[in-house]
């Protein structure tokens, strides 16, 4: 006995394969089967309508244990994982991709990237999938006002927004889009350019020379760390002692040169923990920076809408609104209009497979 997960991921782009693929294979008792197929789509361009291919990889996945589970005894978080999974991979095969065919349109996708709902199958249970809640969520709740707007129009020519808070909402954004490994890195530049940041402003406090300033600033980061910043904030933030200090190492910075030396993809449990860790130790500088400084100008920061907790609250609230519905009250309607897509896009390849085989044949015959 087994389960089985199959998932559909279609690209916002061709990939000019000659035909259909499969390949199967097995890897640590998991079996994986993958199909790259070419769909046909309507693109509106204005007041035109067009044909256009797109790609889609349907990937199967298939485990080893020995009791097989419906659909209703799988978690949330469980299904989630599998969906994260298979988009791990679909991106791991458009690098190789790229780097062998010199295609370089071809990018990494997000969950943005994807329809708003794909089907999901566990156990020929088939089910939609929500594929970025936070996008729906945030389409249907937050309206940004023309004072609002004018507000960040106004930022443009400032120098109101900190690089390290810049780097900090890339991060939570790369999160919640799937994009962790981009998470992870990001939360590491947002730290480098805090300590950059407090060096400066203590620099600025005790009227340090430019000479000094900046060989403070050229020095390595773990010297800025222990040394400067130890000795600024009154507090031992050794690589090996201080508990916040190694939790960063262990969290961020060891995942962001895994990911940066190694090639590897962070998962989302790993992004997630990584941001906790970076709020915690921004917040435990900020308050030490506070006391020295004699100042409230560091503020904590929080994870905002990146929570599961406020994402699945504000879930409830549309559904309560009714502005969306329980995705199992519309999997009859979406299997009807996925199976229409489908059929569709098979009529289309046969329209075209039909007309280059007539074009070959009088070709042929002239």
């Amino acid at each position: 006995m087994s389960n089985k997960f199959k998932l559909e991921y279609s690209l916002p782009y061709w990939i000019p394969f000659d035909h259909n693929m499969y390949i199967e294979k097995w890897e640590a008792d998991v079996k994986y089967r993958i199909w790259i197929e070419e769909e046909r789509g309507v693109k509106i361009v204005r007041e035109n309508q067009s044909h256009y291919p797109i790609t889609v990889f349907i990937i199967e996945i298939e485990d080893n244990i020995e009791q097989t589970y419906r659909l209703k005894q799988f978690h949330s978080e469980t299904i989630n994982r599998i969906f994260e999974h298979g988009l791990n991979l679909v991106n791991q095969l458009i690098d190789l991709i790229r780097s062998d065919s010199d295609l370089l349109y071809l990018q990494n996708i997000a969950t943005t990237d994807l329809p708003p709902v794909i089907t999901l199958s566990i156990n020929d249970e088939k089910f939609p999938y929500i594929t970025c809640p936070h996008r729906l969520i945030g389409e249907n709740r937050r309206v940004i006002s023309q004072d609002q707007f004018k507000s960040i129009w106004r930022k443009l020519d400032s120098n109101e927004s900190l690089p390290y808070l810049h780097y900090f909402d890339k991060a939570r954004s790369d999160f919640i889009l799937g994009r962790n490994s981009e998470a992870i890195i990001n939360l590491q530049i947002s730290f480098e350019s805090y300590v950059r940041y407090l060096i400066i402003e203590f620099a600025r406090k005790e009227n340090l020379s430019e000479v000094k300033t900046e060989a403070v600033l050229n020095s390595k980061f773990r010297h800025q760390i222990e040394h400067f910043l130890s000795k600024k904030l009154c507090r031992d933030l050794s690589y090996d002692k201080n508990s916040i200090i190694i939790a960063w190492r262990q969290y961020v910075y060891g995942p962001r040169n895994s990911i940066v030396h190694d090639g590897k993809y962070a998962t989302t449990l790993i992004a997630r923990k990584a941001l906790k860790i970076f709020i915690r130790l921004h917040n435990y500088i900020s308050s030490l920076a506070n006391k020295s400084l004699n100042s409230d100008q560091f503020g904590s920061l929080n994870i905002g809408s990146a929570s599961l907790l406020v994402q699945k609250e504000a879930f409830e609230s549309l559904m309560n609104d009714k502005i969306i519905f329980h995705p199992q009250a519309t999997s009859l309607r979406t299997r009807i209009r996925f199976r229409k897509l489908r059929l569709v896009s098979k009529i289309n390849s046969l329209r075209l497979k039909l007309k280059v085989w007539l074009a070959r044949k009088f070709d042929n015959i002239g």
